[in-house]
């Protein structure tokens, strides 16, 4: 399935159906805080820190984006970051629930409702080789520290990397969430791991998974 997405993905980017057609599917992934893997112990050439409001510039410029980082850091939003010789070379983003996400709304064109004690992780972007994979073995503590007992994320579906990075953490799919338009109508459907095709709302884990 996953190939047979990855060509109408390139069909709707590339082909002559791009003004009319677009075609998106994210899969969401769960991880239990006590069941992620732990690290062992961090490489030498690193850190890993939460970020605080002094490093905001520079959280700025690794995002390519310094108003969408400071309105993240506004609303409460936390950034992991991992570190080399004092620059960031790692982040992602937490955000605890009880919370609305919107974050997927410009590809799958629905929010999502986040309980208490689950966290909605987002943005994640490593630079250096073993940066990433540094940050995803601190999560246990960045969420116990947050008081979360559950992390949440969305992920492209043909994402392979990243898909097989959570997995080798501890994370498992709990369903995935297509979206198409086509000449202006909007077509959106949700697929449990343990249920059928279903149209939204709906429930996905922890996550309702809402249409507006």
């Amino acid at each position: 399935m996953k190939t047979a997405y990855s060509v109408v993905r390139r069909l709707a980017a590339h082909g002559r159906l791009r003004p009319w057609l677009d075609c998106t599917v994210v899969e969401m992934f769960q991880a239990e805080t006590d069941a992620l893997r732990q690290i062992g112990r961090m490489p030498r050439v690193y850190t890993s820190r939460f970020a605080a409001r002094e490093d905001s510039a520079e959280l700025g410029e690794f995002f390519g984006s310094p108003a969408r980082v400071a309105e993240r850091l506004d609303r409460g939003d936390v950034c992991a970051v991992v570190l080399a010789r004092q620059r960031i070379c790692a982040a992602a983003w937490l955000r605890l629930g009880p919370t609305v996400v919107e974050e997927d709304w410009n590809d799958v064109r629905c929010r999502y409702r986040i309980p208490a004690g689950t966290a909605w992780g987002y943005d994640g972007l490593g630079t250096k080789p073993g940066a990433w994979g540094s940050l995803m073995a601190c999560l246990p503590g960045y969420l116990a520290q947050l008081g979360a007992e559950r992390m949440v994320a969305s992920i492209h579906y043909n994402n392979h990397l990243s898909i097989n990075s959570h997995l080798s953490t501890g994370f498992r799919s709990i369903g995935w969430i297509g979206c198409v338009r086509f000449l202006g109508l909007t077509f959106r459907v949700y697929h449990p791991a343990s249920g059928g095709l279903s149209r939204l709302p709906g429930q996905l884990g922890p996550v309702e998974v809402l249409k507006r």
